[in-house]
């Protein structure tokens, strides 16, 4: 029998028939070709059956789609009438329309309610930024920032501070021991030496000349002679509007525990404008704003005196905002209530042994002195803090109530001080970098038509990258949730955490 291998066929006996239709009988055993067989119909009735085996209609032999078909009628012979065309039903057209609809919706509501919606993320993301960048620039300038969010002009304020007056540069000369005159060193350049820049030629032995002092830039803004005037002065507003007010100075205190050295060294004072010699001239119970180091292990019995007192010798730093120091925060007693407390800062130790041993309270981190260390003062809302290097040491509240004097002028004293009426000077010590800053007063910026937070917020960011809300000294600050509000219902929630996080949540008006 023949074999197929692939189009071939092999030679099959003669005479057998052959199996493949189409395909010529072999003959000789050779290989012959296959030819292709083409259908045949058997007869034309039966071609359009093929053809709607192919799927073309009768009339649809050119490219033209098959017209469907109705069965035949029984019991008839006429050709199946063609199936008429229709349009769309009612149910059809309305969910197309609902569609439409729908979609059409959709559109409208993103472009009306996008304007609306941005604005809030706007707002919620100025004020966010806005407490980062107070907290980075606290980290890295060393002194705290005052942030205040306002209600009614829908602002946030505070990310600069601006400055009332500041010491630099420009100092007294004094005598060296060349016979000639010179500036003293100070932290970076040149500063200001106690006593010698108060004596006549910047000698210490010779009497004092305070009116030569301040003819020569001393206590004075950049013009000499002129004090604080109008808006250069202390803050008189209301004590919820009051903008913060920064006094700091950079000093290099003699070593505590030197019988030459004075027990009480007034660093800066802010208080009214008094000429030298006249009664009033840098007075502690007029000054409305200043710093001093009181010796800590002894007891005065005026003026600034020690609030807790220590076996150590060592600079209990005290600040105090108001006249006749209406409130007085203390580095030793008035420990920042979010710390560890009082005893943080005073233990009660064994200082020498034997048979007259001695103990009582020393402080955990003294002031010694020897080295230069900046002193900082903030009065912030109701609390009155104190830093130094910073980092907080004391806090106290009570500044809301405190009511300012009104002096035509104001004027910034370094380095000494009228108390009891004797002109105290702050021997030994050097100075530099005096300034007095406003805060929380310099716009930073507007928020969105229409928007503005629940009520007026005050944000303090401390060098130690602690933020708080609202804080008012009593107790220890907590995480705040600021809210803002829009005109067309959508809101914006704020969490601040003490640790500095800022996270916000936009929600939109149903």
């Amino acid at each position: 029998m023949g074999q197929e291998v692939g189009p071939f066929v092999t030679a099959q006996p003669r005479g057998a028939p052959s199996r493949a239709m189409g395909r010529a009988p072999s003959s000789g055993g050779r290989i012959q070709w296959a030819k292709p067989m083409r259908p045949r119909f058997r007869s034309a009735a039966t071609k359009p059956n093929c053809d709607k085996a192919r799927g073309v209609g009768l009339k649809g032999r050119r490219g033209e789609a098959p017209e469907q078909t109705r069965p035949r009628p029984p019991g008839t012979s006429a050709p199946p009438p063609t199936a008429l065309r229709h349009a769309f039903t009612l149910v059809e057209i309305l969910v197309v329309l609902g569609i439409f609809l729908v979609l059409m919706s959709i559109t409208v509501a993103a472009i009306v309610r996008a304007p609306r919606l941005n604005r809030m993320i706007a707002a919620e993301q100025s004020v966010a930024d806005a407490i980062r960048q107070g907290r980075h620039s606290a980290r890295t300038g060393g002194q705290p920032v005052v942030l205040q969010l306002k209600k009614d002009q829908r602002a946030i304020s505070g990310l600069v501070r601006q400055v009332l007056w500041q010491g630099l540069e420009d100092w007294p000369t004094i005598a060296d021991d060349n016979g000639g005159t010179g500036p003293s060193p100070g932290r970076t350049g040149t500063g200001l030496l106690v006593p010698d820049a108060y004596h006549e030629d910047g000698d210490s032995t010779k009497p004092l000349d305070l009116a030569a002092a301040t003819a020569s830039r001393l206590w004075l803004p950049t013009i000499p002679g002129q004090p604080l005037l109008r808006g250069d002065r202390l803050w008189r507003g209301s004590s919820s509007q009051r903008p913060g007010l920064l006094l700091s100075i950079a000093v290099r205190p003699p070593v505590a525990g030197d019988d030459k050295v004075p027990t009480i060294l007034p660093l800066v004072l802010v208080g009214p404008e008094v000429e030298p010699g006249q009664s009033g001239f840098a007075a502690y119970d007029s000054a409305l704003l200043g710093l001093v180091l009181v010796q800590s292990n002894v007891n005065a019995t005026s003026g600034p005196t020690t609030t807790q007192a220590t076996v150590a010798a060592s600079w209990e730093i005290l600040g105090w905002f108001g006249a006749g120091a209406a409130v007085e925060v203390s580095s030793i007693a008035d420990p920042p209530p979010d710390l560890s407390g009082t005893t943080g800062h005073r233990r009660n130790v064994p200082i020498t042994a034997g048979a007259n041993a001695v103990s009582g309270d020393a402080e955990s981190g003294p002031l010694i002195g020897g080295r230069w260390t900046e002193i900082s003062l903030l009065v912030d809302g109701d609390r009155v803090q104190l830093y130094r290097d910073g980092r907080r040491v004391g806090e106290k509240g009570g500044a809301a109530a405190v009511a300012l004097a009104e002096p035509d002028a104001e004027r910034v004293y370094l380095g000494l001080a009228t108390i009891d009426s004797s002109l105290r000077l702050a021997d030994g010590c050097q100075f530099d970098d005096a300034r007095l800053e406003r805060l929380g007063d310099a716009m930073a910026g507007t928020l969105p038509s229409g928007v503005k937070p629940d009520q007026d917020r005050r944000i303090t960011c401390h060098p130690d990258g602690r933020v708080e809300v609202d804080a008012s000294g009593a107790a220890a600050a907590t995480d705040a949730t600021i809210r803002l509000t829009s005109d067309s219902g959508e809101s914006a929630e704020l969490v601040i955490t003490t640790a500095g996080v800022v996270s916000s949540l936009t929600q939109v008006a149903p």
